[in-house]
């Protein structure tokens, strides 16, 4: 009996993208796509075009993780007034009422490939006002917009941090800017750089 070589790839999970070739009775394919739905009989993808591909999994012949999310440009060239205005958007929350200054604001940024590896969006929800998650996602309290290659969150929570990270490099984001009121050490912790300047 054949092995399943889905079973024994690393990090397999809703959300990360694979490349499959598949053998069937209609002849060899390969599929690259960001894995929708596994199961145990079932490996469903969805390709670049946004075509849903369901392959049994006994038609898998080769199985292996490819990068899901793109690395983006160095957080650190941008320039930081650009990044503090799209941090501030009237979108997202208020900022911290414990805040007197603009400049007593405190800035983060981080390429979103280091801190998520997979795109499974479904953690987050639309924010109030909003009809869906097409530009702007809420997690809790935290809330997260994107624009073009960057995202900015108002993080009021550490948990909230991956699920807007997955949603926003699902929508093409590359890095993301964000504002919080949690401690210093947390947002290290989060891998999140403290933008100066």
């Amino acid at each position: 009996m054949r092995s399943d070589p889905l079973r024994n790839l690393d990090g397999l999970r809703v959300g990360v993208r694979v490349s499959l070739r598949v053998v069937s009775a209609d002849g060899a394919a390969d599929r690259l796509g960001l894995v929708l739905d596994l199961d145990d009989s079932t490996i469903t993808v969805e390709d670049r075009a946004g075509r849903v591909h369901v392959i049994p999994r006994q038609d898998v012949r080769i199985a292996k993780r490819v990068p899901t999310v793109a690395r983006g440009r160095n957080p650190l060239h941008a320039d930081p007034t650009q990044l503090r205005s799209l941090a501030q958007d009237a979108t997202l929350t208020a900022p911290d009422p414990t805040v007197t200054a603009p400049d007593e604001v405190r800035y983060w940024v981080a390429r979103l490939c280091d801190i998520v590896d997979h795109l499974d969006d479904s953690g987050v929800t639309p924010p109030p006002g909003q009809a869906d998650t097409a530009t702007h996602a809420a997690r809790g309290a935290s809330r997260g917009l994107v624009n073009g290659e960057w995202a900015a969150f108002q993080l009021a929570d550490a948990d909230a941090l991956t699920p807007l990270a997955a949603w926003a490099a699902r929508r093409n984001a590359r890095n993301v800017v964000l504002t919080s009121a949690l401690p210093d050490s947390v947002l290290d912790d989060l891998k999140l750089i403290r933008l100066t300047g």
